[in-house]
């Protein structure tokens, strides 16, 4: 029997209002609601966190959370993942358009020679 349900939303905001692409292959990404079971003496239980206001949760934990997932290649990611993959791409972009503003600038002095 499970004595007790720990819920993390995420930021709300980010993982319903906003639209996300995925990071392989760009198609749109949906929410999905992922939960487990998890005992506090087994293996696994090292990546949960079983302690609430510094109170432990107790020995069987049923923990709730987001991810994203991909509806082509099946692929799940964490929010965190989707935040860090968006900003990479926004360097990108400016990188890029830094790059084109140089190549513009060069080829306009040419012309003027």
């Amino acid at each position: 029997m499970v004595k007790a349900v720990k819920k993390d939303t995420g930021n709300v905001i980010y993982m319903r209002l906003m639209k996300h692409n995925c990071p392989v292959c760009q198609k749109r990404l949906k929410v999905v609601k992922m939960t487990k079971v998890v005992k506090a003496k087994s293996r696994e239980a090292k990546q949960f966190n079983f302690n609430v206001c510094n109170i432990s949760l107790g020995d069987k934990v049923k923990f709730v959370w987001y991810e994203f997932k991909c509806r082509d290649c099946d692929l799940r990611f964490s929010e965190a993942e989707i935040k860090a993959a968006e900003k990479t791409q926004k360097k990108e972009a400016k990188r890029a358009a830094r790059v084109q503003k140089k190549a513009e600038k060069a080829q306009a002095a040419k012309q003027m020679e």
